[in-house]
């Protein structure tokens, strides 16, 4: 009798010592439990507004770390309190999105640019050969337009700049040189040989008008020279051929053309 109270005892001691060390336990994981809820919570708001900071800033990757970190808290990704930091996460990748569009926009650009660029250097060269083959022949305006259509394409390239001027002082150098021999050959009385050079100068002096100017005025004057002395020669072949009437007609426009001329004065009385 006396072993079955001790036994009794003893079982209710025990089962009260574990009792008192379950409830321990349960106190402890409860708390251990709360403790994790408060720090994860505390993480979470933390985490959410580093993410805020961050992408308000621009500062995207960091930003994007953040609120992955803040989202991994939520294991099944369908609680409501993280509702915030969802909303958050498809702003920044969102933002994310947009820079990377635009950087593969901007790289296309530049990549455009750039062909643009190699394009229009080529042209420039093709340019300024054609140029410099002009030149070497004596075509001068020639050479000069091709440094024109480069300079549109590049307008500070020095090196076409100094081809032009080149090309341009080389053409009023021979210009000059025609107008020179054309003159030597009117005061030689070859006009018909004058006009010729001055003819030729004509189309190369084109653009500058004095010089142009000076050449048309002189082809005028050679013209009606030219016409005065055909119309003189006219007339003696119908002298010599006693055709007296008709040779009479030609010094009369003659002495009209130039009525101070005596000798046309007196072949127009004789006819």
């Amino acid at each position: 009798h006396r072993i079955s109270v001790v036994a009794t005892i003893g079982r209710t001691k025990v089962q009260k010592l574990a009792e008192i060390r379950s409830e321990r336990d349960r106190l402890i994981a409860e708390q251990a439990q709360q403790q994790f809820a408060e720090e994860r919570e505390n993480a979470y708001h933390s985490g959410l507004a580093q993410a805020r900071e961050y992408f308000k800033k621009g500062d995207l990757p960091h930003a994007n770390a953040s609120i992955n970190k803040v989202l991994s808290f939520d294991d099944a990704g369908e609680n409501p309190a993280y509702e915030d930091a969802r909303e958050l996460a498809l702003q920044i990748n969102a933002a994310i999105d947009e820079e990377r569009t635009k950087s593969l926009d901007d790289e296309i650009a530049r990549t455009r640019e750039e062909t643009e660029i190699r394009q229009r250097q080529r042209m420039v060269q093709e340019h300024y050969d054609n140029a410099s083959a002009f030149l070497e022949t004596e075509q001068f305006r020639e050479a000069i337009v091709e440094c024109d259509r480069a300079l549109e394409l590049d307008p500070k390239n020095n090196m076409i700049l100094r081809l032009r001027k080149l090309a341009d002082e080389d053409l009023r150098k021979k210009i000059g040189e025609m107008i020179s021999t054309a003159g030597r050959l009117a005061n030689n009385g070859r006009s018909f040989d004058a006009l010729q050079y001055y003819n030729r100068a004509l189309p190369l002096a084109q653009g500058l008008d004095k010089i142009e100017s000076f050449i048309s005025g002189n082809i005028s004057k050679l013209d009606g020279k030219l016409a005065y002395e055909n119309l003189i020669r006219r007339a003696v072949d119908y002298e010599n051929q006693n055709q007296w009437k008709e040779a009479a007609n030609l010094y009369e426009q003659a002495r009209k053309a130039n009525p101070n001329n005596k000798e046309i004065q007196r072949r127009y009385r004789e006819a």
